[in-house]
């Protein structure tokens, strides 16, 4: 049986997002135009949250038997469990330590499980899979997740660590630009003048799913 794809449950809702995005200003998008900005960010902060359901959706597909289309070979489950309910509900029952990276198992399933943390998705990852494409992506791209992570968590939370992390990344991907907002970011263009950087990291996103799932 075939695990979620990134083909069909994930790119197509990240190209509507950039999409309906550019269709406030008549088909594109004007960095000056502050509609446009909420629109960028909006787009970005829905995509990730898709991006997190299919991480979320694919961890479970593979603990539970199900495969990518990937031809370096299928990954292989340290514990078989017999339906996809039972094994998101073991997957809800994980607990990380972000001091030692050690993953163990609370009593019973929490309510939901956050991962978007690419250190704890590839320890999670490697806890139930064996030569899977989660630990693969997740700890190869490692410092790229995590600083799209901290763009969206700037938008996300209002906590001055949030922030402050938003504000670091912001200056890693453009450091000769100060920006305010996430939306002027979003909206801006990057060094080749031709792509925005809310589409550049969208399709970081959507190539990184594909690696996943294609």
């Amino acid at each position: 049986m075939r695990a979620v794809s990134a083909e069909k449950e994930f790119t197509p809702h990240a190209i509507d997002a950039f999409e309906q995005a550019a269709s406030h200003h008549g088909g594109r998008i004007d960095s000056q135009c502050i509609g446009c900005q909420v629109a960028a960010e909006g787009a970005f902060a829905s995509t990730m949250r898709r991006w997190e359901w299919f991480v979320y959706e694919l961890m479970v597909d593979l603990m539970s038997g199900r495969q990518t289309t990937h031809r370096n070979g299928s990954c292989v489950r340290n514990h078989v469990h017999q339906s996809r309910s039972v094994a998101e509900q073991q997957l809800l029952r994980v607990r990380f330590n972000p001091y030692t990276g050690a993953v163990s198992l609370k009593p019973n399933p929490g309510n939901y499980i956050l991962l978007h943390n690419p250190a704890m998705v590839s320890a999670v990852a490697s806890y139930w899979l064996q030569n899977s494409s989660i630990e693969t992506v997740f700890s190869g791209y490692r410092q790229d997740i995590e600083r799209i992570l901290h763009v969206r968590h700037g938008i996300a939370h209002g906590t001055s660590h949030a922030g402050s992390q938003c504000q670091a990344a912001l200056l890693i991907y453009d450091p000769l630009t100060p920006y305010q907002t996430v939306g002027q970011f979003l909206t801006a263009r990057t060094g080749d003048g031709v792509t925005t950087w809310l589409e550049h990291l969208l399709s970081l996103l959507v190539q990184w799913a594909a690696e996943l799932s294609p």
